[in-house]
């Protein structure tokens, strides 16, 4: 069955609480792009609702997540000595 009064979808990070970060339109070009500001060694976690054209919104779809971990371990240290006291 089409979802004729589909009218938008709303994008939710939950990583830690629940924060809109956009409402998108269902006529949105695919792929659909955003950016946010991570900490390193971060895990995000998304969830998408569906809105129709009255505004009642679907329950979350399955969540999505991206882990922002740093993998690259520091330089080594340079001209280093040890003197004796």
């Amino acid at each position: 069955m089409p979802l004729t009064d589909l009218a938008s979808f709303n994008l939710y990070r939950t990583d830690s609480g629940r924060t809109l970060i956009d409402n998108i339109s269902s006529t949105a070009a695919q792929p659909y792009l955003f950016s946010v500001t991570v900490d390193s060694s971060t895990t995000l976690t998304f969830v998408i609702t569906a809105v129709d054209t009255s505004g009642n919104e679907s329950a979350d779809s399955n969540t999505a997540s991206y882990s922002n971990v740093d993998t690259i371990p520091p330089s080594p240290s340079k001209n280093l000595s040890v003197q004796k006291q």
